[in-house]
């Protein structure tokens, strides 16, 4: 099964959970190859709970246009072909915004007098390590760079078989999408807000043009839910756990914990939410 967890917005618990559900299925699970990955690459920060003792890397790097004036004769061919407006013909000499280059080629492409070779630009890294049965594999973006999904698409590519948990960044923008696309489940962590029940809102509407199933876990509840479970009622959307709001369990959080080892009662939890999953996936035809 390839299950991404996802957040409508930041802090709702999202890695916490992603990190304790993988690690308790290596536990459970014992011979079976459980792989996490950490998507979002702007705060990635699952190695922060499992620590790896020993870390592979690699750079991940893109092609991107460079301009040579010599061979250039602002024909504006690279201005027109371009859907992202990274062009601009200044007189002699071609602007290119880097900021809104996607690496497409096409501009090197069309070039009639091949002005614009392009050259490996490095964007980010992936790292790996292996610790208690979980293979875990992470992006790092370059800071400055505009672009995630580069350096999350190579993180995607490194899974293998077996379980995969994918930890997705928050939000609805490009990043969730590379994360989330193609995947066979995946799970909303939100809180009882009504922030959060906006931002779920999004989340849902959004894997539903990815096509992709979807489940809700409704983090820190107290008093109430600000409408989250009518929403979820209303879309469809099975609630598979609710996780109440407790002081103890937001410092295990902050202090980077494994929430069933430092909860001996969310053994039960997680495998009420896992038992859940496998369901869905069955009613999907989904590879448990």
């Amino acid at each position: 099964m390839n299950l991404c967890i996802l957040s409508g917005k930041g802090g709702t618990g999202k890695t916490t959970l992603s990190v304790s559900l993988a690690a308790w299925l290596a536990e459970k699970q014992a011979g079976k190859q459980v792989t996490l990955l950490d998507c979002d690459v702007e705060e990635p920060n699952a190695h922060l709970y499992l620590a790896p003792p020993r870390v592979e890397q690699e750079t991940v790097s893109v092609l991107v246009p460079q301009w040579h004036k010599e061979l250039c004769t602002q024909c504006g061919r690279c201005r027109n072909v371009c859907q992202f407006g990274a062009f601009a013909v200044l007189g002699d000499r071609i602007e290119i915004f880097s900021d809104h280059c996607h690496n497409c080629g096409l501009c090197s492409y069309v070039c009639p007098h091949q002005a614009l070779p392009e050259h490996y630009h490095a964007v980010g890294r992936t790292l790996r390590g292996q610790v208690d049965g979980v293979d875990l594999i992470w992006g790092d973006l370059n800071v400055g760079e505009p672009r995630s999904t580069p350096v999350i698409e190579a993180v995607r590519r490194q899974a293998g078989a077996g379980t995969v948990i994918i930890d997705g960044p928050p939000g609805t923008s490009c990043g969730m999408v590379a994360a989330a696309s193609g995947v066979d489940l995946a799970l909303v962590v939100t809180e009882p807000t009504l922030f959060g029940r906006h931002d779920l809102e999004l989340a849902i509407d959004a894997l539903r043009a990815l096509e992709v199933p979807c489940a809700v876990v409704i983090n820190k509840s107290l008093f109430g839910d600000a409408g989250v479970r009518s929403c979820c009622e209303r879309h469809k959307v099975p609630v598979l756990l609710e996780i109440p709001f407790r002081r103890d369990l937001a410092a295990c959080s902050a202090q980077q914990g494994i929430l069933h080892r430092f909860a001996p009662e969310f053994n039960a939890l997680l495998a009420q939410l896992w038992n859940g999953l496998q369901q869905m996936a069955r009613q999907g035809k989904v590879t448990a």
